[in-house]
């Protein structure tokens, strides 16, 4: 068999046998729960495959009735919000760095900019985060 046509057939079996999905990052949520803390909201636990350490990490997606029509992201590494999704525009605000912060009633409303894609997980991720789940 030429040396050409045996490195074809060897990569073949070789996509065969990992499987598509083994060329795609992981991304994966999990589901709604509810908790009561200072007032009733319900929370989403957003996790995924980091690409820099291809250890599983996770966003909180926030629901608070108290600011309806908004989900808003917070990360337990940096323990600051960083984002909302509008629930009826359905885009994503990406908060700049300086005006993340640890609480939602600290953040202006006017640092949230006009709502577009939803954004990567984490910096230098390649894919897109899913839209939360309405």
């Amino acid at each position: 068999m030429p040396r050409r046509v045996w490195f074809l057939a060897a990569g073949l079996v070789l996509v065969t046998t990992l499987g598509a999905g083994a060329f795609q990052a992981q991304q994966y949520t999990g589901t709604y729960s509810d908790k009561k803390k200072n007032g009733a909201y319900s929370y989403r636990e957003y996790s995924f495959v980091s690409s820099k350490d291809g250890k599983t990490k996770k966003h909180l997606a926030i629901y608070d009735p108290g600011r309806p029509g908004y989900i808003y992201f917070w990360n337990p590494l940096t323990r600051k919000f960083w984002g909302r999704y509008d629930i009826r525009r359905r885009g994503y605000s990406l908060l700049p760095k300086a005006s993340r912060a640890k609480y939602m009633g600290s953040i202006p409303e006017r640092a949230f900019p006009r709502p577009g894609p939803m954004p990567p997980p984490e910096e230098g991720h390649r894919l897109r985060m899913k839209p939360p789940p309405r």
